[in-house]
């Protein structure tokens, strides 16, 4: 049985947590800013609630981020400028140490400067518009999305955060994360992908060379004009394939001959003229292979 003491002391840490959070609020930590651009904080720091930095991409824009479990947004756009924009943490016990954005050459690096403290999350999300043709490496972030880049780019999610990655074409593309990856109209010469403990998924693909790794299910769908072999393995599973020409692909069922789920089974597709090689691994899971358009 839980003492009255313990219930009180609870009570109390509780009360003290709430009255912070409050006097945050009121210093401008938990409601929205509405300075102007060029009210916006020096030495670099953005300023919870909208506050944004704007850089000159310069000849060869690149940009890195290192943001620990927030998350965030990358979307192209015509121009030369990179605008970094940070909204405002929600909730309590949520991380809040700084994040700042500053320019070095001609990379923007925009990083979390100090190790947070005990917190149960980090509801933040860093924006960022960039020209298409940056180069983007993502050290560390939560929820990723990026569209619209033209320049070979990393991502890599940290915790059980996801990356999403639309409208892009670039000589590669390196993605990783814990939970699910998504790949939409990606064309690149090389696609690295890895999912610890999720699924990965992706249409209107067009890849030559690479591998994708996962702990769940896969499923791919190639855009014409792609021009690789695929191996497809799945260690416990069943490997499908559909919308490829007669005679592409070939099936290897390590288990019963039916080529059930709870089996290992390979499968080789070529796709056009089968120039490149394509590795798809899942340790648990079914992956299913399709020719779109």
């Amino acid at each position: 049985m839980i003492s009255r003491g313990t219930i009180i002391a609870g009570l109390l840490v509780l009360e003290l947590a709430i009255i912070c959070e409050a006097v945050i609020a009121v210093q401008g930590g938990g409601q929205p800013f509405h300075h102007s651009v060029a009210q916006a904080a020096t030495g670099g720091r953005l300023a919870e609630g909208g506050e944004h930095r704007v850089f000159d991409g310069g000849a060869h824009p690149a940009l890195t981020v290192d943001i620990g479990y927030a998350d965030l947004t990358i979307v192209a756009r015509a121009g030369s400028q990179i605008d970094v924009a940070l909204s405002r943490s929600h909730g309590l016990f949520q991380a809040r140490e700084p994040i700042e954005a500053e320019k070095d050459g001609d990379t923007v690096r925009i990083t979390a400067t100090d190790e947070p403290g005990w917190t149960v999350g980090d509801s933040r999300m860093v924006t960022v518009l960039v020209p298409a043709d940056t180069q983007v490496t993502v050290v560390k972030g939560g929820d990723i999305k990026a569209s619209g880049l033209r320049a070979a780019s990393s991502f890599n999610s940290v915790g059980d955060g996801t990356v999403t990655v639309e409208d892009y074409n670039a000589p590669s593309l390196h993605a990783t994360s814990n939970g699910r990856i998504s790949l939409v109209e990606v064309v690149a010469a090389r696609l690295d992908a890895t999912s610890g403990d999720g699924r990965v998924e992706g249409s209107g693909l067009q890849v030559r060379n690479g591998s994708i790794e996962s702990d769940g299910r896969v499923t791919l769908g190639f855009a014409s004009g792609t021009d690789t072999v695929i191996n497809a393995e799945t260690d416990d599973g069943k490997v499908s394939a559909s919308g490829f020409a007669a005679g592409a692909s070939s099936v290897t069922s390590k288990g019963d001959s039916d080529n059930s789920d709870d089996d290992a089974s390979s499968q080789t597709v070529r796709v056009g003229a089968g120039d490149g090689r394509l590795d798809v691994h899942t340790s648990d899971g079914n992956i299913r292979l399709t020719q779109e358009g």
